[in-house]
């Protein structure tokens, strides 16, 4: 039994100790820096300070880093992009009372239907496309264009190929 022990023990540490190519590599304060307005970040490497990296986002995130980044930030690298992920402590919003509300059944004939009885069936989708002039094919576009308006509606059309976008 003592031997079975030592060997499991002994086991792990015949393994060199590795890491994953795609795991992320955490930086705190110290070793990672932001400067949000000009977009830019300074890393400590085992090279030196890296400075003047540029980062990418759009400006509400740009004010929410500058606002409410807190701790550490994660640098990753996945499908060849590298990401600089960041933790906000955004506060939670005041909850607001709705005025009423509204219940939606999900059908196949009719899209939808709403409690007071009214239906929405997809027949302004079929009407585009009738009186749509898509291409240069005049009616036969406009026909095929229909027919496949009908079938993602009616549900015998895939989502990846629907031509309402």
């Amino acid at each position: 039994m003592k031997a079975q022990v030592e060997a499991r023990l002994r086991k792990p540490l015949t393994k060199p100790i590795g890491f994953r190519p795609d795991a992320a590599q955490p930086f705190d304060d110290r070793c990672l820096s932001w400067q949000v307005e000009a977009r830019t970040v300074s890393i400590w490497t085992a090279g030196g300070r890296m400075k003047g990296v540029a980062f990418g986002c759009s400006d509400d995130q740009a004010r929410a880093l500058a606002a409410y980044r807190k701790g550490e930030s994660d640098l990753v690298r996945r499908d060849g992009m590298w990401l600089l992920i960041a933790t906000c402590d955004i506060p939670d919003t005041d909850v607001t009372e709705p005025d009423g509300f509204l219940g939606v059944d999900l059908g196949i004939a009719n899209i939808a239907t709403t409690d007071d009885g009214e239906r929405h069936s997809g027949k302004h989708c079929l009407r585009r496309a009738r009186d749509s002039s898509r291409g240069a094919g005049g009616p036969d576009d406009r026909h095929r264009w229909a027919r496949r308006v009908f079938q993602v509606v009616n549900g015998f059309g895939g989502a990846a190929s629907s031509p309402l976008g």
